[in-house]
């Protein structure tokens, strides 16, 4: 799987020399995944513009840590859904005590801590829904582009036009 990561980043790199644009990858419509294979993803993105134009949901959130580092920023229509993080097993989610404290663990550690303060300002007194808790896995706390001024980045007017841009989800 890292191959296929680091081969899209070269091949990212080629795609700069060839149009002279610069990379950006677009994140519009990420119903999210495995938080690994985010981490992954923001491996291969590494210094590269992340331009959230959309929706943005559950683990794709993560494109937001502090400690990612990532170039990001978003867009008018740019929608944030978080949920807090749960396990499969086979067809259902894991519930039970241990369930919910690792997942409980899970979004402190791997989400809030890690948010831009604002963010976490944000999300600090809501009720973030728990699938470990028997939440649905479509619950989430939404947070508009607008809520965002001053803890992420907005992407400047023209960025379609200045940016070549690889959907974040080809990025595996």
């Amino acid at each position: 799987m890292r191959k296929l990561i680091l081969a899209t980043a070269f091949l990212s790199s080629l795609t700069t020399a060839a149009h002279g644009k610069e990379i950006a990858f677009l994140v519009d419509g990420d119903t999210g995944g495995k938080t690994k294979l985010y981490e992954e993803k923001a491996q291969a993105i590494g210094r590269s513009k992340v331009i959230i134009d959309g929706l943005c949901l559950s683990a794709c959130t993560m494109f937001l840590r502090k400690d990612w580092a990532l170039d990001v920023c978003y867009t008018e229509s740019a929608l944030f859904g978080f949920h807090k993080p749960f396990q499969w097993d086979k067809d259902h989610v894991v519930t039970g005590i241990s369930a919910i404290t690792q997942a409980d663990t899970d979004w402190r550690v791997m989400f809030f801590e890690q948010m831009p303060s604002r963010v976490q300002a944000l999300l600090t007194g809501k009720q973030i829904p728990a699938p470990a808790a028997g939440d649905p896995t479509s619950r989430f706390v939404y947070v508009k582009a607008r809520d965002l001024r001053g803890a992420v980045k907005r992407c400047e007017p023209n960025w379609s036009a200045k940016y070549d841009l690889i959907n974040v989800e080809d990025v595996y």
